[in-house]
């Protein structure tokens, strides 16, 4: 049972201006961390996918349409291992209702940002293997279907369509046997639907969109990220995303969250893949990324580094996608409405501070906010036992 406490949150202090500052600082800073966190989600840690291999050829003369179906799936992520397509062909990814499709009119491992920008081909995810993941489609069913302006006209061509694998969200039962690990939740979870706030706390509703869930290596892990600046920069925890492939394999979903105040009614939300990894920092544990096509999620506002230190009893809230849920903020340390989420200065060190503040596995990346100045103070990364 997943029932354990945790009072404490460690947050890795952010001491520095803006995001420039971030790509530029030393990697070689002391590791001045509690002896024992629990890490809310390493890379290799919280399991939410996971992969199933298929030999799944569409040729022009017959074939042209394939569905993947997995009963209890979250997503389906579609990888294709080659794509040769004629000119003005493609292929699209669809969930089962039409309602989230993407586009790709050839391979984009072999075609420039330019090509690809032109054509309006869809974001896209590279794995270990030559090929591409398409961006992944919310529920248990995935539709890839070859389009073409000449049916059976192309039978010259052969395979044009190779699909060697898809990848697939755990469903609840699946993700609680995978991780039998405890939650970072010290007794009831004080935590709510970002939707909740919409109304009570109007500048914590606006200031969390700005935070999305982040998806790595078709959901091998999950954590949180969130915009900073304003440029294409995004921040994340070093145990979360340490190197170039892992940035290039990852999803960032932002908007994903409920309707309605604990509706159970998420949105999908928009969906953009990972680009380059620009810095990071085992030490500190941090990870500054961009993404492609930066326009899509430009729309979800975002965040600036506070240049002070935090201060004893600053009042904070903790925006992400503990357990991969929809966006919940935690404000209140026990219950709702109850003391709120506080900077406890006594327990801090150098480059960290301690908080009493309900988090759980896949809250590992995300903003620790001043309720004062709705900058951001701090990148969660770890829980302390209760």
């Amino acid at each position: 049972m997943r029932l354990s406490r945790i009072a404490l949150a460690v947050a890795l202090v952010i001491p520095l201006v803006n995001a420039l500052a971030w790509a530029a600082a030393s990697s070689d800073a002391p590791d001045s961390g509690p002896s024992k966190p629990v890490v809310e989600a390493p890379a290799d840690g919280e399991r939410v996918g996971a992969e199933e291999v298929v030999n799944v050829n569409l040729r022009y003369t017959g074939g042209s349409r394939h569905v993947f179906q997995h009963a209890g799936a979250t997503f389906i992520k579609v990888h294709f291992e080659t794509l040769r397509l004629a000119p003005g062909d493609f292929v699209t990814v669809t969930d089962q209702a039409g309602d989230e499709k993407f586009t790709y009119h050839g391979d984009p491992t072999r075609q420039s940002a330019e090509a690809l920008a032109k054509a309006g081909d869809s974001g896209f995810t590279v794995h270990r293997t030559k090929g591409f993941g398409a961006m992944s489609v919310t529920g248990d069913t995935a539709v890839v279907t070859l389009h073409t302006n000449a049916p059976g006209a192309r039978g010259a061509a052969g395979t044009a369509v190779r699909i060697d694998r898809f990848f697939r969200g755990l469903s609840p039962q699946e993700e609680e046997q995978a991780n039998p690990r405890p939650e970072v939740v010290c007794g009831t979870d004080a935590r709510r639907d970002r939707e909740c706030f919409r109304n009570s706390n109007p500048a914590e509703f606006k200031t969390s969109a700005a935070v999305g869930r982040l998806i790595i290596d078709g959901g091998k892990a999950l954590c949180t990220a969130f915009r900073v600046g304003l440029t294409n920069r995004l921040l994340t925890n070093n145990h979360c995303l340490s190197t170039p492939d892992q940035v290039m394999s990852s999803e960032v979903q932002f908007g994903f969250e409920c309707r309605t105040c604990g509706g159970n009614d998420p949105k999908q939300g928009v969906k953009v893949s990972g680009a380059k990894l620009i810095k990071t920092d085992k030490n500190l544990d941090f990870t500054l990324f961009s993404v492609n096509n930066p326009r899509a999620i430009a729309q979800f506002g975002t965040l600036f580094l506070e240049a002070n230190d935090p201060t004893d009893g600053e009042q904070i809230f903790v925006p992400g996608h503990g357990d991969g849920k929809p966006l919940q903020i935690a404000v209140f340390k026990s219950r709702q409405g109850g003391a709120p989420c506080t900077i406890d200065q006594a327990q801090g060190t150098a480059t960290e501070e301690t908080y009493s503040c309900d988090t759980s596995p896949g809250n590992s990346g995300p903003p620790v906010i001043s309720c004062e100045s709705k900058k951001v103070i701090g990148v969660h990364h770890v829980g302390a036992p209760c």
